[in-house]
């Protein structure tokens, strides 16, 4: 009887043993986010949208969580003909917009906002330059002054609808950053391969607005793969890279911004996902830029 009862409890005991095998809670997803030049990011673009639910927000409005203040187009299909046209100057047809990679598609749609509009002052400050005054008038045509009396002087335009920004001659940065966003949409309804890719708002500091673009790729059937890349308009149109990933948007207290933004992202996500950041990219370029003089807006 003793044998027997041992033998039962063995099993009752092999049978607990198995049950914790089979019930073990499966390891989390690996989510690894890559800080990109826009050399690098060169992302596969998707046609199936499977961003989790706790990452959306991140895919949304960025690193940074922040509020682009969009006013959507009050007439969608002009803003869209719109948009299409400033394409075409650039000598971009429909046909070849559906077929384009993810990097590309970025860049045009920085390039349709750099068509169309012009930082706020330089109408008045060409010309100066036509009638040689610029050198008397120095300061006040000096990117810094520029951007104050812009600030002011366009605030009208942070109510409007994005269509009738569109329009605008003359903006500043947030203009440039908010119509991006918008702009991208449009030509990314052409090409269902860019279900995976965004683009967003984006600052480290209070005086100036750029963009995020996120691409979310599948690394097998759970882990994921998160590139970005950082681009400015606003500097682009005059004549700077339009690569952001630079001393001038991460350097110094910037840096220290941007490390308190991934410091919140994996204290959100850490519950959900092993976290994996790569800002190898960004090390480098900061490192290089260290001894450069800086220069140009802002």
């Amino acid at each position: 009887m003793k044998k027997r009862s041992a033998y039962f409890v063995s099993l009752i005991l092999a049978g607990c043993a198995a049950s914790e095998q089979v019930y073990r809670k499966p390891e989390k997803p690996l989510l690894r986010v890559k800080i990109n030049t826009l050399d690098e990011y060169s992302p596969e673009g998707s046609h199936v949208y499977f961003v989790d639910t706790e990452l959306e927000p991140y895919f949304k409005t960025g690193l940074d969580l922040g509020d682009c203040c969009i006013r959507e187009p009050e007439n969608p299909e002009g803003f869209k003909k719109d948009v299409l046209k400033e394409a075409r100057k650039l000598g971009y047809t429909e046909d070849q917009i559906k077929e384009m990679p993810v990097k590309e598609f970025v860049i045009l749609a920085s390039g349709i906002v750099m068509s169309r509009f012009d930082y706020y002052g330089e109408y008045v400050k060409r010309s100066f330059e036509n009638f040689k005054f610029i050198p008397f008038f120095g300061s006040y045509f000096s990117d810094t002054a520029r951007a104050i009396r812009g600030s002011a002087a366009t605030r009208h335009l942070d109510s409007q609808p994005i269509d009738r920004i569109f329009k605008e001659g003359e903006v500043v940065c947030r203009h440039y950053a908010r119509v991006l966003t918008k702009v991208y949409e449009v030509i990314k309804s052409l090409n269902p391969s860019l279900a995976n890719t965004s683009i967003s708002c984006f600052s480290t500091r209070d005086d100036h607005l750029w963009n995020q673009a996120t691409t979310m790729s599948r690394l097998g059937n759970r882990d994921i793969q998160m590139d970005v890349a950082f681009i400015d308009p606003t500097f682009a149109d005059s004549g700077e890279p339009l690569d952001a990933l630079d001393e001038k948007h991460f350097g110094d207290l910037k840096r220290m911004a941007f490390e308190k933004y991934l410091q919140d992202f994996e204290q959100r996500l850490a519950k959900d996902y092993r976290i994996e950041i790569d800002k190898n990219s960004l090390e480098k370029v900061l490192e290089k830029s260290g001894k450069r003089k800086k220069k140009g807006r802002f």
